[in-house]
């Protein structure tokens, strides 16, 4: 991830708007060299790429998103199914230029570069799956000391908040809710604020505690590599990382890495 400040960007996120921008580059050589206009076909088939891959997302999680339908348009959460994205905006390019050679070149250049990402997709990955930060010492909001490292041997999320942090805010409801009922454990860990700041949140917003806890001194956050919020981390049995999500998050994001953090139990 890159943080600049309390802001971060996902590496994934980084990685898909370099390749768009390298695919702009790409139509930008192909109207030179084919005299055909190439520019504005790109574009098109961008957008009409993302509104497919977000569809499709959303059809594919459709029970994730009937609780709070509004959501649908929340695309800054993230979700988005990259194959379908490249699949309508490769039929965009073709069916608009009626499968001329130019239109040929830049459906080969759009395949390619989604080849590249789902390279790099896999590695980021891989690189993702490490060993939950041993050693991390949490408090209630009563002051009762809770060594993460009891979590080992089950499944369980965390997620890094903070009151002032405005994501972390509008995620929290929802958080709430799937924890409650999830088939694992979901804990919200306040990083840097005091039991008293804490508490005056969840008082104000009407939100239990049950699921919250407090690291005064976000040991956690320098653990993960990361002081920036909110996060939300899935760790599986074995206490590996399976996966992180960056900024926030969606119900059926949660929902999709409960499930994976339970797979990979099994």
């Amino acid at each position: 991830m890159i943080e600049v400040g309390p802001f971060i960007l996902a590496t994934e996120r980084l990685a898909a708007i370099l390749l768009i921008g390298a695919f702009l580059g790409f139509a930008s050589i192909v109207g030179r060299r084919s005299g055909a206009p190439a520019g504005d076909l790109a574009w098109a088939a961008i957008l009409a790429g993302v509104i497919a891959a977000r569809l499709t997302y959303v059809a594919i999680h459709y029970e994730a998103f009937l609780p709070e339908p509004w959501t649908i348009l929340a695309v800054w959460q993230g979700g988005f199914t990259p194959w379908a994205g490249v699949l309508a905006g490769i039929a965009f390019i073709l069916i608009a230029r009626k499968g001329s050679r130019p239109a040929i070149v830049l459906a080969g250049g759009a395949a390619f570069l989604f080849l590249v990402y789902m390279i790099t997709g896999n590695v980021l990955e891989r690189r993702q799956q490490v060993p939950f930060p041993a050693g991390i010492t949490v408090e209630t909001l009563q002051g009762t000391e809770v060594d993460l490292g009891t979590l080992n041997g089950q499944p369980f999320v965390i997620n890094l908040w903070a009151s002032w942090c405005g994501p972390c805010r509008r995620e929290m409801p929802m958080l709430i809710d799937v924890a409650a009922s999830a088939s694992v454990l979901v804990l919200m860990i306040n990083q840097g604020e005091t039991a008293e700041q804490a508490t005056r949140f969840l008082e104000r917003e009407d939100l239990p505690a049950d699921m919250i806890l407090l690291d005064p001194d976000q040991r956690l956050a320098a653990g993960l590599g990361s002081r920036a919020l909110p996060i939300t981390v899935f760790v599986d049995a074995r206490g590996n990382i399976r996966k992180r999500h960056v900024g926030e998050i969606s119900r059926a994001a949660l929902l999709e890495g409960v499930e994976s953090i339970e797979q990979a139990t099994e």
